[in-house]
């Protein structure tokens, strides 16, 4: 069993490569993530900080903690007295997740490179946060079935759900619109919608389920290249599906990329659906 009060570790022994992710759009993948964690950030933190003030000696979980941005965003509502842990499975988010951590000084923040199948700590959770986007749903059979074990009985779980495609830009542009109807296909395809979470949830046996929404809001135009990062993140994905040719995603790459640029620009976020429910299974 591994000693999460250990797991500053870049890689999961036995298994050095796991995580690294060999497609085209890997860093492409790393910068959204980066930039998701700015914009999402202040919902997070206005939503979180409700529940984690009470949780005093808490240990808890950041499930996809990417390079650590939004693990220490959770650590600074909590005290020094909480454990917190974060694990992904991209081997380089990690690294700069520990090169974060050694600026910071955080003793009670711990990272490590592992799956949540592959992750044993050496006791259950009192929390577990995630955030995750409808392009890529996690199967609920097995997802659910790992956070339950991995949540102590009453242990709570808190998950945020973003649709990628839901991103708006004023004035119009043909690009941006284009490029949020491939995304939103790629959503379209998923096996299941994440307002169907909270059922799920229930049928997973979590209880207490409590469902917010964050409304959507503005960004900074230091943000507005989440268009364009996103589709190039899903360009892959978007051919394997046949909804475009690379000749448009290139055209559309460069039109964006010019358009984000522009002085009066100004683009907004789709709302989060924020969800929190209670692990009642022994």
């Amino acid at each position: 069993m591994m000693n999460t009060h250990n797991a500053d570790l870049p890689s999961l022994k036995g298994n050095k490569n796991r995580g690294e992710s060999s497609t085209l759009g890997a860093a492409a993948r790393r910068a959204q993530v980066s930039l998701l964690a700015a914009i999402f950030g202040p919902a997070t933190r206005l939503w979180l900080g409700k529940h984690l003030a009470s949780m005093e000696g808490a240990q808890g979980l950041h499930l996809g903690c990417g390079n650590g941005e939004d693990t220490f965003l959770a650590a600074s509502l909590l005290s020094e007295d909480n454990a917190l842990h974060g694990i992904d499975e991209d081997a380089v988010m990690i690294e700069a997740a520990l090169q974060r951590k050694a600026r910071r000084g955080l003793e009670h923040v711990h990272f490590a490179q592992a799956s949540l199948a592959d992750w044993s700590p050496a006791r259950p959770y009192d929390f577990i946060y995630t955030r995750i986007q409808a392009t890529a749903l996690p199967a609920p059979e097995t997802w659910l079935e790992g956070l339950c074990r991995g949540l102590s009985a009453g242990g709570v779980l808190f998950v945020e759900a973003i649709k990628p495609s839901g991103f708006r830009a004023y004035p119009y542009n043909h690009a941006f619109a284009r490029a949020m109807e491939l995304i939103g296909r790629l959503e379209a395809a998923q096996p299941y919608e994440v307002e169907e979470l909270p059922g799920l949830l229930g049928q997973a046996g979590f209880t207490d389920i409590v469902t917010t929404y964050a409304a959507p809001a503005f960004i900074t135009p230091a943000c507005n290249r989440i268009a364009s990062l996103s589709l190039e993140c899903y360009r892959e994905e978007i051919l394997r599906h046949g909804d475009s040719n690379r000749n448009e995603i290139n055209a559309l790459l460069q039109e964006l990329q010019a358009f984000e640029l522009l002085e009066d620009t100004l683009a907004s976020r789709p709302g989060v659906l924020q969800l929190s429910a209670r692990n009642n299974r022994t």
